[in-house]
């Protein structure tokens, strides 16, 4: 990593698995709006239903996601019961989408005891039109992993199963609290693999507590080898303010920006080398697997879980705080569990807050995935496509000619691609195409 792109390591800015992202989300957006969103939906139109368990049976303490350890099982029993109803809910308003991706996310999914796993399962596609070959993906902790859900998972039609192997370094997991041994994840490859779930993912950090570069390469060489089909790799966030329980992990243990990104780096060198696709800015696959094919296509997306050969316009999201995508905007799920809760056994879409796009969001989010998803993207193009004049752009291409200095992107007229040694930058070019993060940036300066 060069010396002057440090600071550009460092800049806070979106992953841009939306735009807007969920910053800009206020209550504007009620069940009614997303009732009406929905009315839309023509018949055999592809959906993706995502279904967020917010429970882990242990607590890591890197985590930023939306989730909670429960005191045995019938606080999850509780939740479930809910839950069931609210798929209901979305079932009613949906009329003849065809669910083609059906992903269980969290949290843990696998905090399900197998039954319950088998039972949601079931209910959806009682309640959706389920397509014969759609894609069944399911996240896993592997410490908590059974061979009774994976034969569930087997028996439910699971595809695709994403591991969450983080880092193989003991003093790594004991500083964020996963004790998790090659071993064990080993083994669940291959009972996984031996029930016909072959289609595998995993999940790789770096810039974790006490973690080297000779870390990340242990990891990464270990998925390599074993034969993942997809690789993420994702850098920590380290926001104690936000999630309480990273108070837990020493800053001082902590890896500088210069560290982090030559982690980063070595795992896409032993990926590149091995063999993978780079995908984006931080997803690796095997030349056969299905990302891979869509990014060699164009026909790669993003969404909220992050790269995606999913093209469908619709992402329903069913659970708390869970959010949905539409053509016309984004919507989320109560945070609170009592409201959650409350909203549908009161047989209302429990919708606490989202966004209506405008015009000039729609060009903006299709610019912005275009240049995440291809490393390029001609902005005179996409002006063409949404009809906008040519100045619309003029603001980003000034900010752009910035970071073209640092030759973290190359601007030919209207446009704009980044070189490959600057992918794992590629953020800092894009956040160059939100107005909105620009804004933002000027207010909290005024107000600091």
């Amino acid at each position: 990593m060069r010396d002057d792109w440090i600071e550009f390591a460092g800049a806070q800015v979106p992953r841009y698995t939306s735009y807007p992202t969920a910053v800009d989300f206020d209550s504007s957006v009620t069940a009614e709006t997303v009732k009406s969103w929905l009315s839309a939906i023509e018949e055999g139109e592809g959906l993706s239903v995502y279904v967020h368990i917010p429970f882990c049976r242990k607590l890591c303490w890197y985590c930023g996601c939306a989730t909670s350890v429960p005191n045995g099982y019938d606080r999850i029993a509780s939740y479930f019961d809910v839950l069931l109803k609210e798929v209901d809910l979305w079932s009613e308003q949906i009329g003849e989408g065809k669910v083609r991706h059906l992903h269980f996310g969290g949290g843990t999914p696998n905090a399900l005891s197998p039954d319950d796993f088998r039972r949601l399962t079931r209910h959806i596609r009682s309640r959706f039109r389920v397509a014969a070959d759609a894609e069944f993906s399911v996240e896993l902790d592997p410490r908590v992993l059974s061979d009774g859900m994976i034969e569930a998972m087997a028996d439910s039609g699971v595809t695709r199963a994403s591991l969450g192997v983080q880092t193989l370094s003991l003093p790594v997991q004991k500083a964020i609290n996963r004790i998790q041994p090659r071993s064990m994840i080993t083994r669940h490859i291959a009972s996984l693999r031996r029930v016909g779930i072959r289609a595998l993912n995993a999940d790789l950090m770096y810039g974790l507590p006490l973690q080297t570069e000779a870390d990340v390469a242990e990891a990464a060489d270990y998925c390599a080898e074993t034969g993942i089909n997809r690789i993420s790799v994702f850098g920590y966030a380290h926001v104690p303010w936000f999630a309480k329980h990273q108070r837990a992990i020493a800053e001082a243990d902590l890896p500088g920006l210069a560290e982090r990104m030559r982690q980063a780096e070595v795992a896409e060198r032993i990926f590149e080398k091995a063999g993978y696709s780079s995908i984006g800015f931080d997803h690796y696959a095997l030349p056969t697997d299905s990302l891979a094919i869509a990014a060699a296509d164009g026909r790669l997306r993003r969404n909220f879980q992050g790269y995606t050969d999913d093209q469908s316009r619709y992402l329903i999201g069913i659970g708390q705080t869970a959010i949905s995508g539409f053509p016309r905007g984004y919507a989320q799920g109560q945070k609170g569990l009592l409201e959650w809760r409350n909203s549908v056994l009161d047989g209302e879409l429990p919708i606490a807050r989202g966004i209506a796009k405008t015009g000039k969001d729609e060009m903006r989010a299709y610019a912005i995935e275009r240049l995440l998803c291809d490393l390029k993207v001609d902005l005179g193009d996409v002006l063409h496509r949404f009809g906008y004049d040519r100045h619309e752009f003029d603001a980003a291409l000034a900010r752009m000619r910035q970071l073209e200095a640092h030759d973290l992107c190359v601007i030919d007229g209207l446009k704009v691609s980044v070189p490959e040694t600057a992918r794992l930058l590629i953020r800092n070019v894009a956040a160059a195409l939100d107005p909105r993060l620009v804004q933002a940036a000027k207010r909290h300066a005024i107000a600091g």
